[in-house]
């Protein structure tokens, strides 16, 4: 986290050289809370026939957006912006209980991205005190980390966790005097970079003749599928491909609904 705490200061720096040393450019800090989800189903329990398998319902999962915005405006109403954002986005899923096995499954994902995005602006009339905005645009998602965690619950005082971060996956079997250790396998990423659209709109309070708080509504919607269909893990020396799990049949997409709260200097 080092080094994309630089990468984000660096950028705001050179966008702050920027806005200061050109007429028609603009600064914006921004926080965006909200909620993110994975498009697709989990299903469930894996291993095991087709028809086996049973969809995990999927849980409300809240999310963050944060970092800085530079822009350039062409006239008083109309602009392009571009960003770099740090982007923290989940899905969780709720307890599933397999009546054959009596088996409890649960999984959560938590996937970071720093992202670029590319936007056009427009504002009905700055010189108002409230005014409305309207953005939209294309963005692109490096994936900075990643982690996967199923869990299965025994249902008797044991259960088994799976955490894929980066290059492992980490089993650990607990049993009732939590004293198993776990086996850590090696694999290629199993996610990878994401890009798609971004569009919002909300209102522009006026605070001053060049500073404005800005409240919007913002949605992403990514266009390709986030897992890297071509990992594998090494389990004895053997490599074991995750497309021969059901699972792989069906597409993930990052998508994020929030509120945009930011702060817009004007120069």
């Amino acid at each position: 986290m080092g080094k994309i705490k630089f990468q984000i200061t660096i950028l705001s720096m050179l966008f702050s050289v920027i806005t200061i040393a050109q007429k028609g450019f603009n600064m914006q800090f921004t926080l965006q809370p909200g909620t993110s989800f994975i498009s697709g189903n989990w299903m469930v329990p894996g291993f095991m026939a087709y028809n086996d398998h049973y969809k995990a319902p999927k849980k409300i999962t809240l999310g963050f957006v944060g970092g800085f915005n530079g822009g350039y405006n062409f006239t008083k109403n109309i602009g392009l912006g571009l960003g770099l954002l740090y982007s923290h986005q989940r899905q969780s899923y709720g307890n599933y209980t397999y009546s054959v096995t009596n088996k409890t499954y649960s999984r959560k994902i938590r996937l970071s991205y720093l992202k670029i995005p590319f936007k056009f602006n427009f504002v009905t009339n700055p010189k108002k005190n409230i005014a409305i905005i309207f953005f939209a645009g294309v963005y692109y998602g490096v994936l900075a980390g990643y982690k996967d965690v199923v869990t299965i619950n025994h249902n008797n005082g044991n259960y088994d966790t799976y955490i894929t971060s980066g290059n492992t996956i980490e089993s650990i079997p607990i049993n009732k005097n939590n004293s198993n250790t776990g086996i850590t396998y090696l694999t290629k990423k199993i996610y990878r970079n994401d890009f798609g659209i971004t569009v919002g709109t909300g209102i522009q309070k006026k605070i001053s003749s060049n500073l404005f708080l800005l409240v919007s509504l913002n949605y992403e919607k990514g266009l390709n599928d986030i897992r890297n269909l071509s990992s594998q893990y090494l389990d004895s020396h053997t490599p074991y491909y995750f497309e021969y799990d059901v699972n792989t049949e069906i597409e993930r997409k990052n998508s994020m609904l929030g509120v945009i709260i930011g702060l817009k200097k004007i120069f």
